[in-house]
């Protein structure tokens, strides 16, 4: 037996888009939380292999899905009517779309921090799960260690499949932090650092060896500042778009040496 309790949270907001989490507390806990955000192609329940790792090794975790397998809500939009919001690009029709991906996490981790005082709120996100955490653990610095997963590149290595969906490559998003910004950004602040993992022969997306184009420049940037720096690794042992066991201990490693 891992778990000692398993709590469900629900947010929804006033549209109609309602997000459920599972926040599960394991029988050992070391102090430390793990926000865990899964991809667009299931629930969070696909990777349940890799949160099992974590729980082992006693983290709480509170687990998300990508809102379009939550609830796809039904919209009035003005000029088009009543849409169901089917993929990511419907959210260019509301006034605030990158607070579906987010607002959740915010209020997951307020509820808990009320209560508890983590020793470290880790992010680690796979896939698009790991383009919410690279954006999330830029702007929130109480996230002090994070792992996105086969989740982004520059804008400017992408094309065909990298391009991904349209939150992704949003103007207001882009001209406000490009993706070494907010690369750099997750490592700026006492005891913050950022592992991004690629896997290097990843079917789906992000594979390749291009990171070799700004791995160095953001390393040296990020070493400017008072974190704990920028890193990337390069997971060569598949050909799979996952969240390999491989890089699961790489995750738990890297963990273990800069934690508090």
């Amino acid at each position: 037996k891992l778990v000692n309790k398993i709590n469900e949270f629900i947010y929804e907001n006033e549209l109609g888009f309602r997000s459920r989490s599972l926040h599960m507390q394991p029988i050992k806990p070391n102090g430390s939380l793990i926000i865990y955000h899964e991809g667009n192609t299931g629930l969070f329940y696909r990777n349940s292999r890799v949160l099992t790792k974590f729980l082992n090794e006693g983290y709480e975790i509170l687990a998300f899905s990508m809102w379009i397998n939550d609830q796809r809500p039904e919209i009035n939009v003005p000029g088009a009517g009543l849409l169901k919001f089917m993929d990511h690009s419907y959210l260019q029709f509301i006034k605030s779309p990158l607070s579906i991906y987010f607002n959740p996490i915010v209020a997951g981790i307020n509820q808990l921090t009320r209560k508890t005082l983590y020793d470290n709120i880790i992010g680690i996100g796979f896939s698009g799960g790991g383009w919410v955490l690279t954006v999330y653990s830029a702007i929130d610095t109480r996230i002090n260690l994070s792992y996105p997963v086969a989740g982004t590149y520059p804008l400017y290595l992408r094309k065909y499949r990298n391009w991904s969906t349209w939150q992704e490559t949003w103007p207001k998003l882009i001209n406000a932090a490009n993706y070494l910004d907010l690369y750099v950004m997750a490592t700026d602040g006492i005891g913050r650092r950022q592992v991004q993992i690629i896997n290097q022969f990843d079917g789906c997306c992000y594979s390749g060896l291009d990171w070799q184009t700004y791995s160095d420049i953001v390393k040296e940037a990020s070493n400017n500042l008072d974190g704990n720096g920028w890193d990337i690794f390069v997971d060569d042992t598949h050909a799979d778009h996952k969240l390999s066991n491989n890089s699961v201990l790489k995750i738990i490693n890297d963990i273990n040496n800069y934690k508090k």
